[in-house]
């Protein structure tokens, strides 16, 4: 099908040539054609080309590209459509038709394309297209040319000029540049500065290091640029000594630091074998500017024979140097390495604490242990966490190990204490005896640390132990602890309507009535439908104590089926606390459900208007009547708005509530 259409449009571009070829002759139009157009479709091309500007007949462009593409790699065929192009840009066209034309003699032009081209060099509105061109015209004659023009020509060309013979990489424009770089004026001295850059010959090196030496200011920046562009050109040349000794001058000079910074990455990246030596060299000097360049090469240069060099010197660093070198060692799984790491918390920068304690989360092992525990028990905020952080991501064998008889020797409350946390955090199966023993032995702050331990390393199986340590247990913040745990714990059972089932059982041979308090509530955090009945009864129990677990056992559920419940203790208990926590369960468990439409979630949250009271709940309402965006969740928020209490939040809802109607 493609090939019928591509002849379909070769006859209708053949017609259209022989049309315009008849027109041409009737009226006169070839007379100011080149007679070098050999090709009536290029012919007909230019012609239409000729009164191009920027906006019009696009298509002709188009054109224009394709004769071009197809002519491109035919020498007979390139030849004579650089010979049209050329004699195209003598003609009367405009300026937007000849730049159309450079843009494609730029490709296929060649020496003969100079003549027409120098011409338009010196002239404002074709000096850019001209050399544009000529920067991809290779042969000396075209230097000479552009230098020639450069020396006669005056500001905006002059520094197009320059730019052109920089790319160019002319060799011969080096004397005449470096005078320009001293040019009073400091566009064109930038410009030459640049230049010499991209020349990169040894003359253009020697003298931007001349310059270098005696520029102040801007002009040094500048020349720095310069120095490392040349440098960079060296490399690419595989003249590295040249390079290297650019470097050199770059480091050792009053540029910008980032300069300073390119040069030492370009000279250790040259310095081979002996890069582990460069980076040493500027380790031990005195400009501290660049110790986070060569820190940050480290990982790259060497190997871990040597790093012995390094840790050395990580005491002598100032502390931000300190800090990167910790984490630049950590690379290395190196007993050296590790000591340095270890007595770098003696620091008294918290920083180089901290930087110590992530490095041994890398390096350190077994005997890091009892380190790490101390020095989490001993410190405080992001220094404590970056401590039990490392203790809990060590990853080298018999760590475990360490942390369990660690556990088992240990005789300060605090450091147990982060044995406790750790085993749970590490998961350390194992230890869970040891957590059961420390769960209702020693001190108060230990026995919970072991409980809430056992949340993840206890297994449904371990469900009447852990009972028994509950029901065990007198002091009430332990008895919260233990209550999620338990809950926890059964939450791993497969069946959902099975995970109560122990705790029911126990809740049968158990008459003491604080025990009988802390299984209710575990029945709650549990969430099994199935006790839900029990609970009810509980409601029903002339015991107080009885009932204020059961409300608080349905005000824990994590599901929404007791949702009833709830709002009716909110709607008829005489005790404030219970009408409070039912009632915000009941908020909770509304948001918890799927509807058919929010027309009816907002019906049931209607349902607790009369019971609100607090603040408290009614932002809790308002944050949720977003997720129901219809009118009487809007017309609920704006009855809201004449409360002073939560006017931000009713703002915040109808706005919100507004935008989802809306979208």
């Amino acid at each position: 099908m493609r090939k019928e259409i591509n002849k379909d449009q070769k006859k209708v571009k053949t017609a259209a040539v022989l049309i315009l070829s008849l027109c041409l002759l009737i009226n006169g139009g070839y007379k100011n054609l080149n007679a070098a157009v050999e090709d009536p479709l290029l012919e007909m091309i230019l012609q239409e080309l000729r009164t191009y500007e920027p906006g019009g007949n696009d298509d002709i462009l188009l054109q224009l590209r394709d004769y071009v593409y197809e002519h491109r790699n035919d020498p007979e065929g390139r030849e004579a459509c650089e010979k049209a192009l050329i004699a195209f840009l003598d003609s009367e066209a405009t300026t937007a038709a000849k730049m159309e034309v450079c843009r494609h003699l730029r490709t296929i032009g060649s020496e003969r394309a100079v003549s027409a081209l120098q011409r338009m060099l010196l002239k404002t509105e074709t000096s850019d297209i001209a050399r544009y061109t000529l920067e991809k015209i290779p042969g000396h004659d075209v230097d000479v040319i552009l230098l020639q023009a450069m020396n006669r020509s005056q500001g905006g060309i002059k520094l197009g000029l320059i730019s052109t013979l920089g790319h160019r990489r002319t060799a011969d424009a080096v004397p005449a540049l470096l005078k320009l770089a001293a040019a009073p004026d400091p566009k064109m001295a930038e410009a030459a500065l640049a230049a010499l850059g991209n020349i990169a010959s040894s003359e253009a090196a020697a003298g931007l290091t001349k310059i270098l030496k005696s520029s102040q200011g801007e002009p040094r920046i500048q020349t720095g640029a310069a120095l490392l562009a040349c440098a960079e050109t060296l490399r690419a040349g595989d003249r590295n000594n040249e390079a290297s000794e650019i470097y050199a001058q770059i480091i050792g000079s009053q540029v910008p630091l980032a300069q300073q910074q390119a040069a030492l990455i370009g000279t250790v990246e040259l310095a081979g074998p002996s890069s582990e030596a460069v980076v040493l060299e500027v380790l031990k000097g005195g400009n501290a500017d660049l110790f986070a360049v060569a820190i940050g090469v480290i990982p790259d240069t060497f190997t871990a024979n040597n790093v012995s060099k390094l840790c050395a010197l990580q005491p002598q660093l100032p502390a931000e140097n300190q800090v990167q070198l910790l984490a630049a060692l950590s690379h290395y799984k190196d007993a050296l390495v590790k000591k340095t790491a270890v007595q770098a918390l003696s620091s008294q920068d918290p920083d180089v604490r901290i930087a110590a304690l992530k490095a041994l989360s890398k390096i350190g092992d077994a005997s890091t242990v009892k380190i790490l525990v101390q020095h989490a028990a001993e410190s405080r905020g992001t220094e404590q966490l970056a401590a039990r952080s490392s203790l809990w991501g060590l990853g080298a064998k018999g760590v475990d190990v360490a942390v369990l008889d660690a556990l088992k020797s240990e005789g300060s409350s605090e450091r147990q204490r982060e044995l406790l946390r750790a085993v749970g955090e590490r998961r350390i199966l194992p230890g869970k005896d040891l957590l059961f023993t420390y769960a209702q032995t020693g001190d108060s702050r230990n026995r919970v640390e072991a409980m809430r331990s056992l949340r993840t390393v206890a297994i449904s199986s371990d469900l009447p132990r852990l009972l028994d340590v509950l029901l065990a247990t007198t002091e009430n913040t332990e008895r919260q602890s233990m209550t999620s745990t338990v809950a926890v714990v059964a939450g791993r059972i497969v069946r959902p309507d099975s995970r109560g089932l122990l705790v029911v059982h126990k809740l049968s041979q158990t008459e003491d009535i604080p025990a009988r308090c802390d299984l209710y509530r575990v029945l709650g955090k549990i969430g099994d439908t199935s006790t839900l009945p029990l609970l009810r009864q509980a409601l029903a129990n002339t015991d107080a104590d009885i009932q204020d677990a059961a409300v608080r056992a349905l005000a824990e559920w994590p599901g929404p089926e007791p949702r009833t419940e709830v709002l009716r203790i909110a709607q008829t208990s005489q005790n404030p606390t219970h009408q409070v926590l039912s009632l915000q369960a009941y908020i909770r468990m509304v948001g918890l459900e799927e509807y058919d439409s929010p027309e009816e979630a907002v019906q049931l949250l209607q349902m607790c208007i009369p019971q609100l009271k607090r603040a408290e709940e009614k932002k809790a309402l308002l944050g949720l009547l977003p997720n129901y965006p219809c009118q009487e969740a809007l017309e609920m928020a704006e009855s809201f708005l004449s409360e002073e209490a939560v006017i931000e939040e009713a703002e915040v809802a109808v706005a919100r509530i507004k935008d989802r109607l809306e979208y």
